[in-house]
């Protein structure tokens, strides 16, 4: 990272930014991954709660044909 100049409060300035951008628990960068398990965990727990409704559809189905089955 370069353009902040030569003076100290310059340099202190353009290595906070750096570190926000590539190092440690508070960077952009450390940021994103943390956004990244979210989602990840989210599409996780929304694929298996749309595998078990679909799973309980048809349970119902089944117990709905199998109970009017000898009405015919």
């Amino acid at each position: 990272m370069s353009g902040f100049g030569d003076i100290p409060s310059a340099q202190a300035l353009q290595a906070g930014f750096a570190r926000k951008g590539t190092g440690g628990e508070e960077s952009v960068h450390a940021r994103i991954l943390q956004f990244r398990d979210a989602v990840v965990e989210m599409r996780d727990n929304f694929a298996g709660g749309g595998m078990a409704f679909a799973e309980a559809e048809q349970s119902n189905a089944r117990d709905i044909r199998s109970s009017g089955a000898g009405l015919q």
